[in-house]
This record gives C-alpha cells, structure tokens and sequence, in this order.
C-alpha cells in the first residue's frame, strides 16, 4: 500500500523563527503515517461514532431508490427483475457498497459464480455418470500439495484418484456477491493508463481449513483461491466480476489505484469531539453523585459537646443509624446532641460540556456534506427544498458511485444468466421537486409535448404497469358484471317457476327444498331454456348462472333438456319417417347407382335416432355425408334436437368439438387438417339439405 503524510508534512509543520507552526498540534501527533493506518483509523472512527455511522447510513439510503431496466422487451424484464432484487439482493448490496464507501473511501466487491463440483474416477477408462460424483456427498480425502483428491468410486469401487470438473449453475439463488476488505488487496496500478490489477492476500483461516483437508470449504471454495492457496501465492481477482468504487481525490496526491478516505479530512473534528466526550465521561465518574457528610455541630468554646463526645462512638453511632434507615427507611434515630449533613460535589451536571459536544458535532456533519437538521429530523418546510437540492448536488460522486456499481451487477448477474445486455440505473431522487414543477410536467403531458412515460416517471409510475393493470381491472369488471347478470336472470327465472309462486302465496314454508321441489324446478327451467327464441348466448349465460349458484340444480335441468331433446327427436321421426322411406323408394326407381330403399332408411334412421352416438351408422370419411345428402333430394322437416344430434355425431367422427363448428358457422374460418376442414364443409352440406 502507498505511504502517505498528508498530516505530517514537515516544511508545513515545522516551526520557523520564535514561534512554533499553527498546525503542529495535539491531534497531529495521533494522525496516520501510512495508507493501511488510515484505513484502520477510519474504520474505527465509523464503527465507535455513532453519530457518523447513522448519518453516513441515512445518506446512503437517500440515495437508493428504485431501479430502471432497460434495453429487453418488457417480458423479458419482468423475468430479470425478481431475480435481481428478491433472489439476488441488489439494494442490500448497494447499501453495503455505498456504506463502506462512505467509512474507509474504497469498497471492492467480487461477484462469485455458482458452480457445482464433480469429482471423476481417473481408473474407470469410460465415461458415464456412474464414474461420477457431487463432491458435497462424497466422502474424499484431498491433498493440497498436488491438488489430489482420493475418493471410493461406485463403478470400480476402488478407492482411486479423482480429477475434479466444476461445471456453472446458473441457479441465481446461488449467485453470490462478496465485499472484500480493503486492508488485504493489493492494487497493481498503471498510472500512465488508469488501469490496475486486484491481488488479495488470502485469509489464514480460510488457507489453513483448505490445507487441513476440511471438506466444506474444498467443496464450496472456487478453485482458482485453492490453487493460488496449494501455491502459497495471493489470488487475482476476475477483473470482469470485480468493482472498486473509490472516493475521488486531487491528482497530487500519489495514491496507487486506492481512494483516501475523506473521513480523514475531519480527523481534527472527531479528536475534539472525542476529547469533550472523555472530559465528559471524568464529571459523571466523579462529579455526578455528590459526596455526603455528617458531623456534630460545633457550639461555643468552653461549652462544645465535641469537647466531652467520643467521636468513634459518634462515627459508630452514625454508620449504624444509616444501616438501620437502609432497612428500614421509618426507623427513628436519637442523637444527645444536634448533627448537621452537608453534600460536597455533584456539580457535573453544570460542569458536562453538552452544548460544546453538540457543536462540534455539527461541525463535523457539516464538514461531511450532512445537513445537521436533516439529520435530527428538525428541517422546516421552508428551507427543506434548497437545503435538500444542495444535499444532493455535493453527494453526486457518490450516486454515479452507486449507479455504476448498479449497471455493474445487472450486466455481470445477465452474463451468467445469459439473459442478453441490460441497461440499469437508480431512479432520480424526487423528494426536492417543487410543486410548480410538477404541475408545469402535468400541463405538457395533457398537451402530448412530453410522453405519459416521462411526465409520470417523476413519480415513480410506471407507465406500462399502470397500462396492464387499467386492462386487468376492466376485465374484472366485465366478469363481475357478467356474473351480475347471470345471477339476476338466475333469480328471475327462480321467481317464474311454480315453486316460486307457491312459496310467495303459501306463507310459512320451509326454507329447505325437497328433492320434489328441486324436480319440479328444473323441469319448469328446462321448457324455459329450450324456447325457440331463445339466443344461445343466453341459454349459455343462463345456464352458468345456475351452475354457479346451484349445482344440483343444474344437474336436473341437463337431465331435464336431454329428455325433452329426446323426445321431440323421437316424434319429428315417427311423423317424418313414412314420407322418407316412400321418397327414397321413389328415387331408388328412377335414379342409378342410387342407394337401395333399405340403405335410405337405414340412413335416414341413424339421422334421426335421438341417441346417435350408439348408432350403427359408421362412416370411415366426411364424403358419406354427401351420400346421405343424395338420398334425401327432397326437403324434409325435422326437429332442432336431430340437426344438434348430426352436428354432435360428425364431430366425434372428426375429432373436433362443438366450439369449432361454432366458429366455422359464424367465421367460415377453422384451423385443422385439410379432411377435417373437407368433412366440416360435406357436415354442413349434408345438414343444409336434410334440415330445412
């Protein structure tokens, strides 16, 4: 580390002609000689002042605010983001990095990637994952000497030698970030370039674990510090997951790559303080608590009690009177003669330097950059925007500071991730902004000169959330209304049923419906919803209603349609059969090749079976519509349920559903196969000529 004497400059602190130097004092002699004193002085300083510690840390906290990514489309983002700042710790980190920065003016940190270690049998010549193992469960014996390790293998079992294989995790739970101690790196710095080498003198404890064998720290410790360990060599730090964020300084001061901690700069402030506050410490060690006497009082020469009393009785006496009235404090104590009390000291509490000690340390927050109100908490309102905007613009080295140790950590975290390049940056600080300003902002965005994006960033909105959120709570809101909906119409046809008017006109009924009655309801339901002029979209809406009001009932009200399906299928085919048949007769005369009588109407009757799924008609393809189609060139009236009955039957033979015949019937559009879209166009065909 480089030498300094920034305190002990002699042809400054020297004295010349009668009288000594004005900045040779008492505190000069306590300053640092060198660069690692300093360090170890400023790392006292902050950690045994309380007063600097928390100001330095309300300052740093000032400062961090919320993070802006940019640079990837927003999902991709949105991915990054939990994992920068709830998995990975980034404002914890920077809060780390901006305090150490603040206490000794250096703060170097080093991102460690995870891996996972695999030791691998160097007696089994094949490869396989049976030669190999995770080096946490395995029970190994390593030498340091030549990077050895000697483990049991599962394939051979031979107790052989293991090369050892690290393989990257890209778990980013696992991602770790380390802040070394600046009294243990060595900088290799190139001054003509501005670019250095980071050397850290490795632990002993860690060196010494590594060397004795000590399987946790083998496993976990990254290779690259084991092997400068088995080298006895110091460990160069990765310079691609390595930061130094260091506190400027003037260029004449030769400082190698390191940042002098500006807590040196009111090194005199913190002696003084510290002396006020020892001077303070002696009055209420002895001054606080007054000393207490007790002696008889003296009368006139000749006629003194004291002349005839014996004062050790007198002391014996006292000091026992004392005792007593400790025990028990509503004792009486008789004396022969009068006694006088008088207190000496207790003049500490006039003698404490309190307001010297407050002043000084004013002194030394004002020379740190730290407003001594915004620090108490007592700013006014009237002075807190000026105050506040000076505050900010002399802690500006220290936001650049923390927004490159930003950027730092998000393009190091996506570079293992390989989630591509990322733009990171702290929010601006907005607490300052006046009100006209801000109004000013609002005008220009209502006007479109700005975006809605810049005018509401200023508030931390964000524009796209806030979009997708607008979107979110509309949709909710048209679910709530649709369910609204549904509800009401549940009860409006709860109020139409028989059972309904009977419990309205029947007075004190039960509360509880009968199986009877829930019957009789979802019969009257189901000649309601298979009205003719019903729209689906309500016979659908209306049966979610009940559905989600009553399962039970809704169970019924299926059954109940079912049936009425089934049996006006079964009437339209007992009217429309003998027609059928004498029509297909007719055309089998006259027409050929054309279906036999008996294949009509074994068509025609798989048509109108009300249970067509257990038909015997089964066709291999679409094209036998257009055979069924031909055996009916006349017109012929059937009822809804066998038009639903032939939809729902060529769909199962085409592997749709009833939603895409929906769609095709209303779009004309499907998106399948080219049979499927074939056997959709003759299903349709076929249903266009039979059911008109």
């Amino acid at each position: 580390m480089p030498s300094i004497d920034v305190f002990n400059q002699r042809d400054i602190t020297s004295s010349r002609g009668r009288f000594s130097s004005p900045w040779s004092d008492i505190a000069q002699q306590y300053a640092p000689r060198t660069f690692l004193d300093a360090l170890k002085l400023s790392e006292f300083l902050y950690v045994n002042n309380a007063t600097y510690r928390k100001a330095s840390e309300r300052i740093v906290s000032y400062f961090i605010t919320n993070i802006k990514l940019s640079g990837q489309s927003d999902g991709e983002l949105q991915k990054f983001r939990p994992v920068l700042e709830n998995k990975f710790n980034v404002l914890e980190h920077l809060n780390n990095i901006g305090c150490d920065y603040m206490a000794v003016g250096n703060s170097i940190s080093q991102i460690i990637p995870s891996f996972l270690r695999i030791l691998k049998c160097t007696n089994c010549k094949t490869n396989g994952l049976d030669t190999c193992v995770n080096i946490l469960k395995a029970d190994f014996e390593f030498k340091v000497d030549d990077l050895s390790f000697y483990n049991k293998c599962n394939k051979c079992g031979k107790r052989s030698r293991h090369m050892v294989h690290d393989y990257p995790d890209l778990n980013p739970e696992n991602i770790k970030l380390v802040r070394r101690d600046p009294k243990s790196i060595t900088i290799e710095f190139n001054q003509e370039r501005g670019i250095a080498n980071y050397w850290m003198d490795i632990d002993p404890t860690v060196a010494n674990k590594i060397k004795g064998g000590d399987r946790y720290m083998v496993s976990t410790t990254p290779w690259s510090i084991i092997q400068a360990i088995s080298k006895n060599q110091k460990y160069k730090l990765n310079p691609e997951y390595t930061y130094h964020l260091k506190e400027n300084s003037i260029a004449g001061l030769r400082l190698h790559g390191w940042g002098l901690p500006s807590i040196l700069s009111s090194f005199k402030d913190f002696f003084r303080i510290q002396m006020l506050r020892r001077y303070d410490e002696t009055l209420m060690m002895d001054y606080i608590v007054p000393m207490r006497i007790i002696s008889p009082r003296g009368g006139a020469a000749g006629n003194s009690i004291m002349e005839m009393a014996n004062m050790d009785t007198f002391k014996q006496n006292v000091q026992g009177a004392i005792m007593n009235h400790r025990i028990d404090g509503a004792d009486w104590n008789i004396f022969p003669f009068p006694i006088e009390y008088q207190p000496v000291g207790g003049e500490g509490r006039n003698l404490s330097p309190r307001e010297q000690i407050a002043d000084e340390e004013d002194r030394l927050l004002n020379s740190r950059g730290i407003p001594a109100q915004l620090y108490r908490g007592d700013l006014t309102f009237q002075t807190a925007p000026a105050a506040l905007r000076v505050f900010e613009k002399s802690h500006q080295a220290l936001v650049h500071g923390l927004n490159s140790a930003t950027q730092w950590m998000v393009t190091s975290l996506s570079r293992i991730m390989k989630s591509g390049n990322i733009d990171a940056s702290l929010a601006s600080v907005t607490l300052v902004d006046d009100l006209q300003k801000e109004s000013l902002r609002m005008q220009l965005m209502q006007a479109s000169i700005i975006s809605k994006e810049t005018g509401l960033d200023s508030m931390n909105i964000n524009m796209k959330a806030e979009r997708q959120r607008i979107i979110e709570e509309r949709k909710q809101e048209q679910r709530d209304n649709t369910k609204a909906e549904q509800e009401m119409q549940m009860e409006q046809m709860n109020l139409n049923t028989p059972e309904a008017d009977a419990q309205g006109s029947g007075g004190d009924q039960s509360q509880s419906s009968s199986p009877m009655d829930v019957q009789a309801q979802g019969e009257a339901m189901a000649q309601q919803l298979l009205d003719p002029n019903l729209p689906e979209t309500s016979r659908r809406q209306q049966l979610s209603a009940i559905r989600s009001n009553n399962p039970t009932l809704h169970a019924v009200v299926i059954k109940e349609m079912e049936k009425l399906r089934n049996q006006a299928g079964t009437a339209g085919y007992q009217a429309a059969l003998p027609g059928v048949i004498a029509q297909n007769q007719q055309n089998a005369a006259n027409a050929a090749p054309a279906p036999t009588p008996d294949s009509a109407q074994k068509t025609a009757s798989a048509l109108v079976e009300p249970n067509l799924k257990n038909s015997d008609l089964l066709v291999d393809s679409a094209l036998d519509f257009s055979k069924v189609a031909g055996a009916f060139p006349t017109s012929i009236y059937l009822t809804r349920a066998d038009e639903f009955g032939l939809i729902k039957w060529g769909s199962q033979q085409l592997g749709l559903n009833l939603d895409q015949f929906g769609d095709i019937r209303r779009n004309g559009t499907l998106k399948g196969s080219v049979d499927q879209i074939l056997g959709m166009k003759l299903i349709f065909d076929a249903k266009e000529t039979l059911f008109k």
